[in-house]
Order: C-alpha cells, then structure tokens, then sequence
C-alpha cells in the first residue's frame, strides 16, 4: 500500500511535459477508436484518423508547454531542421492535392501537418530525462505484441473495421508490418533496462515484444531488430556478468525455437501472410522513376495516393516500402537531403547508448518500410531524448 501511495505521489509531481510524452510513448501505440472516423475519407477507420487527432492534440499541448518555458533548439541540429521543414513546405504549396498535401491520405495521414506535430514533439522530448519514458514505452510494446499473438490463436480483444477481417496479429496497429516495425524499433529499450536493471520483469517484457516481432513475419523489422541487438551488444559488451548475457541468449532462442515450431505445425505465416522482397523491389523501381520526373520538390505529401488512382495498371503503392525513397518522391531530393544531414548530425553528435540503437533500428527498417502516423512520432521523441545530457547513464558492471 506504501509503495502505491509513493507511486501516486511521484504521478503528481510529473510535469505536465512528462504527461504528454508518457501518453505518447505508452497509451497512443494503443489507441483503437471504434468509431467510424470518416471525416476525410469514404473508409470506416478505428486506427488511423483518431491518432492523427491525437497526435495533433498532443503537438498543441506540447506547443504550449514550448511556448511557456521558452524552449530554444540546439543550434546544431537547427539549420538542417530548418531546411527540411522549408523544402517540406515547398512541396507542400506546390502539391496538386493541397488537401492531401497538409493533412494526408485517408488511412495515412503524414502530410506535412504530421511532419510538424513530430517536430514539436521532438523539441519537447529534447527538453525531458528518458528515463521515466523508456520503462513504459517498452511495457506498452510487449502488451502490443501480447494482443498480436492472441490474435493469432483466435483469441481477439482489439476492435476491427470490416476491410480488416481476415488479418491477424494486428495488435493494436492495424497490420502485422506495424506490429513488427513497432517491436523491432522498441526491443533495445527493453534489452537495455534488463541490462541496467537485471530484474525478472524485463525479461518476460523481451520475450512478449520479440515474439511479436517473429510474428509479424516482417523481414525488414527482423532486420532491424538484428541491427539493434547487434548494436545493443556492443554497446554494453563490458557491462555485467556473462550470466546476464547467457540468460538473455536463452530466452531469445527459447522463443525463437517456439516460433519455428509455430511456424512448422500450424503454418503460422499462412495465417499471417508474407510480403514478396521482389514485389517490393519492382514497386521502388517504378517509385524511383517518378523521383526522376519531379526530383527537386517532390510530387506531395502523400501524393503516390493518387498516382496509383491515375495510372492503376503500374505496379505502385501509396507508400512506397523505403522511408528514403518515399520522402524523396514525395517531398524531393533537397528535402531527403535535409532530412539525413539532420539525422546524421543527431547519430554523430548524440550518446552512443540504447537510444541510439533504436534510432538505428528505425533507419536500418527504413529500408524496407515507409514512415508512417504510427511509429513516425515514437521515432522523433526518441530523437529528441537522444538530444539531452540527462537520463540513464551507461550500466556500470
């Protein structure tokens, strides 16, 4: 009882700029409306458009709280920041669709509204100590993947629109790609708190979010994830005792061991289904042609919606399956250039712990999976986390 009224004193004392990051790296990956969210759009949608209004809500509070506290954004990181947001901008104004162009395509929703609501976010998180925001992002993962494998054994507790039936291991995400990128992206935070903290708990939140990664069958966040354990392992090679690493080898291959007899007896990625890398890979070539056309701004903010609406019998998507083609194609060549000296100022110039990991399972991802309403505002709090001095400090052994 002691420890919860502790519990419930330490909530109050959370600043209000805390409330807003933990109800975005904790409560928005499980957001599910049953509504029929129809403002923009013929579709019926219970996970896209209410996290756009979310997201939105959350950017205008975080603004708020900005304007309050007189934030100023590190000069270094401020110059291709701002190229980006101007070039972004300019593809913007000169977008054929400006209603596509601000808000997005319906089931989508990252026009260059979205880009601003994460930039906001990042300026907040740049300002906040990760460490009352990484134990609940990772606990939000593994319950995520826990309502994915469920799914998948007929057992669904998470509402579903009808052009949903017939998929499983959604989670909360809408499709087991996000399910698998979301895992990916978040499994080095909960490898590095079992790491620092080396309690019990942590190991059965790893075992849920990498059993929802395998489940997924999403080789691009398989992929990534390897590039964040990988990464996760040097990083912190030195750091405790070997039995902390052979308990944690264990538990990886006791759930991947499941997962292949899963896979074996009940055919599990039938169930699932399994994107083709060469129908992947014919999309980008016909993605990257358009580049071609329209390289300097970009055709708009989402604008490959309608491409595929005028020339239906080309093999596109609208959202090409690389978050580096898809923002060049969308908002141009000087855009993407922004956009990477950004990110490569950040991964050079920020701390060589689990926040960069997970900055580099994203980016590793990115090459087979596009930015999106879902894990696109994680991915910038964790930016801007990367950007402040304070937090968890590197485990000593």
């Amino acid at each position: 009882m002691e420890s919860k009224i502790r519990g419930l004193e330490r909530l109050g004392r959370l600043e209000f700029k805390y409330i807003i990051l933990l109800f975005m790296v904790c409560l928005y990956p499980l957001a599910v409306i049953p509504h029929s969210f129809d403002f923009y759009g013929p579709y019926p949608d219970y996970f896209y458009a209410p996290r756009y209004v979310l997201l939105g809500t959350a950017a205008l509070l975080a603004l708020i709280v900005l304007i309050k506290e007189r934030a100023a954004i590190n000069h270094r990181v401020a110059l291709p920041l701002g190229g980006f947001v101007l070039f972004a901008l300019t593809a913007t104004l000169l977008a054929a669709y400006p209603v596509t162009a601000w808000v997005g395509s319906p089931l989508r929703y990252t026009g260059f509204s979205t880009y601003i609501f994460c930039l906001i976010l990042f300026l907040l998180a740049s300002r906040a100590n990760r460490e009352k925001l990484l134990p609940c992002m990772a606990a939000a993962a593994a319950l995520v993947s826990l309502l994915a494998v469920l799914q998948l054994l007929d057992l669904n507790l998470v509402p579903r629109e009808d052009l949903r039936q017939g998929i499983t291991a959604y989670g909360t995400l809408g499709t087991p790609d996000n399910v698998g990128t979301y895992a990916a992206f978040v499994l080095p935070a909960a490898l590095y708190l079992y790491i620092a903290r080396q309690q019990s708990r942590w190991l059965t939140v790893i075992a849920l979010i990498y059993g929802g990664l395998l489940l997924s069958f999403t080789w691009g966040a398989w992929i990534g994830a390897l590039a964040g354990m990988a990464a996760v392992g040097l990083c912190y090679r030195r750091t405790g005792h070997k039995g902390l690493w052979l308990r944690l080898a264990g538990l990886l291959l006791m759930v991947t061991l499941l997962f292949a007899a899963g896979t074996e007896v009940w055919d599990l990625q039938k169930r699932v289904g399994v994107v083709n890398p060469w129908e992947q890979l014919i999309v980008m070539q016909n993605t990257g042609k358009l580049f071609l056309s329209s390289w300097e701004f970009g055709l708009g903010p989402d604008h490959l919606f309608h491409v595929i609406r005028i020339l239906p019998m080309v093999p596109l998507l609208d959202k090409t399956p690389n978050l580096y083609l898809e923002t060049a194609v969308t908002l141009g060549g000087f855009a993407l250039a922004a956009y990477l000296i950004f990110l490569g100022n950040i991964l050079w110039r920020g701390r060589k712990d689990v926040l960069l990991t997970m900055m580099i399972v994203y980016l590793v991802q990115g090459l087979f999976y596009s930015e999106g309403l879902l894990l696109m505002p994680l991915f910038w709090i964790v930016l801007g986390l990367s950007q402040n001095g304070r937090g968890i400090e590197k485990p000593q052994s």
